[in-house]
């Protein structure tokens, strides 16, 4: 089968400039969006103990088939909207944010979805989450698979190792 088609979204991620207590001490994650876009903006805890919020999503035109251009490059003006719009989504399960420290931006990345709010599901195993298939060549590709499969990588290896076993 061909391969399903892929969609881009940029993802923000902003960081608190503290030097005071820990504001958490592990992830928190926000109830997901009605739909299911994206895990909403949540906070992790980095190896040097700065909190870090993110992502974000932001849908490219479902036309777009490679972003190109200055998509990680922010104006001010877009850096202040987004500072506003994660202080409203973090505020949400860490009131006072404002005491902790100041909240800046941090960096943007593009990332491939199978998915787009616009188009839905692209017509592959109707929404699945991640994709795994050996095309005609005998390649085994696998598409989508985000931070859940991190998490599922054992279970995704054991199905590889079925369709490598299958080949014999």
């Amino acid at each position: 089968p061909a391969p399903p088609r892929h969609y881009f979204a940029r993802g923000n991620y902003f960081k608190l400039s503290s030097s005071g207590p820990p504001v958490v001490n592990g992830l928190v994650y926000p109830v997901p969006s009605p739909d299911l876009s994206g895990l909403g903006i949540h906070a992790t805890v980095g190896v040097d103990g700065g909190v870090k919020f993110g992502p974000d999503v932001e849908w490219f035109s479902p036309s777009v088939s490679l972003p190109s251009g200055d998509f990680y490059v922010l104006e001010d003006a877009e850096v202040d909207s987004l500072k506003a719009k994660f202080s409203e989504a973090i505020e949400r399960y860490l009131p006072n944010l404002s005491d902790f420290g100041d909240l800046q931006y941090d960096y943007s990345g593009v990332r491939p979805k199978l998915s787009h709010p616009d188009v839905g599901h692209g017509g592959f195993d109707g929404g699945a989450d991640f994709w795994i298939r050996q095309d005609s060549v005998g390649f085994i590709n696998l598409f989508g698979i985000e931070s859940p499969g991190v998490t599922s990588c054992l279970a995704i290896s054991e199905e590889v190792k079925k369709i490598i076993d299958a080949r014999h």
